[in-house]
């Protein structure tokens, strides 16, 4: 079932290099942590976009950590 040498308890990370950029820009506050939108400054702590804060529920919000962006998206 698995590889010889793979751990089925090791968490898979993201598959490119852009994957990776999204998650650390989403990470700082830089890009929704939902959607992908980017601000046009970082927040210094994970955000969602008015959208995505609209259609997420506040259970989901606190598991993950997030809070509503304050600085404008990228048009």
């Amino acid at each position: 079932m698995f590889e010889e040498n793979e751990d089925p308890e090791q968490e898979v990370g993201p598959d490119t290099p852009e994957e990776a950029s999204l998650a650390d820009d989403a990470a700082s506050g830089l890009a929704c942590s939902d959607c992908g939108v980017y601000f046009v400054e970082a927040h210094g702590y994970p955000v969602l976009c008015s959208a995505c804060w609209d259609l997420s529920t506040e259970a989901d919000r606190k598991e993950a950590g997030v809070q509503l962006a304050t600085h404008e998206p990228v048009e």
